[in-house]
């Protein structure tokens, strides 16, 4: 199946992404780039190659492809808390095109955990994709994805090919900064050397801790 300019699935939209607005925004600048990785993929590109600047979203001189089977997990960290609108895809043509796609919050899975069938955080149904195809954006159930610092991205299927390919992955949505754990000081007006008891292993100096 194809998608055109007039198709009225309501699962997906063709708008164009606005130029601003931070419910709407693109969130490829929150992604750890260096940490995305790639499962059952043939290495030729590295994992984050489809994960790419906006005016970069229809460009088909990189992509991924699947290596033993069908199957590619792409798992990918964000460097804030990340409210996620919708994910971005634009699939390989005809067959190689993924058709089925389980997303995963907060999870960074491997093909053992997947072999376990943990229960997607959502599952769509992608469009297929023709050589002129753009990428399609899919709504995501918001609720569910309100704080995410990672998502595993599970293409479990494709269109009856042996390879898929996948040729851009991206977000919309809002985020913000991580928060640190919070440093506790207590400060002692006067130390009294009384007070504290000796840690088993100083007696000869600080330079021995831990040997």
């Amino acid at each position: 199946m194809t998608c055109s300019d007039s198709c009225s699935d309501p699962n997906h939209t063709h708008d164009p992404h606005p130029d601003s607005g931070v419910d709407n925004g693109y969130l490829y600048g929150v992604v750890d780039l260096e940490k995305v990785t790639a499962l059952n993929s043939d290495e030729s590109e590295r994992a984050s190659s489809v994960i790419k600047t906006w005016e970069e979203r229809n460009d088909v001189a990189v992509s991924l492809h699947s290596d033993a089977d069908e199957q590619l997990l792409l798992r990918v960290p964000f460097t804030a808390a990340v409210k996620l609108k919708s994910v971005l895809i634009k699939g390989g043509t005809a067959e190689k095109c993924p058709r089925t796609l389980h997303l995963y919050a907060n999870q960074s899975y491997d093909f053992a955990d997947i072999e376990n069938e943990p229960t997607p955080t959502q599952t769509i149904e992608l469009v297929g994709n023709d050589s002129t195809g753009e990428c399609i954006e899919y709504p995501v159930k918001i609720a569910k994805f309100s704080s995410c610092s990672h998502i595993t991205l599970f293409f479990a299927d494709n269109y009856g090919d042996d390879v898929t390919q996948l040729f851009f992955a991206g977000f919309k949505g809002s985020w913000t900064p991580l928060k640190a754990d919070p440093v506790i000081t207590t400060y002692e007006a006067f130390a009294n050397p009384a007070d504290h008891n000796k840690i088993a292993g100083t007696e000869r100096g600080m330079s021995n801790l831990g040997s």
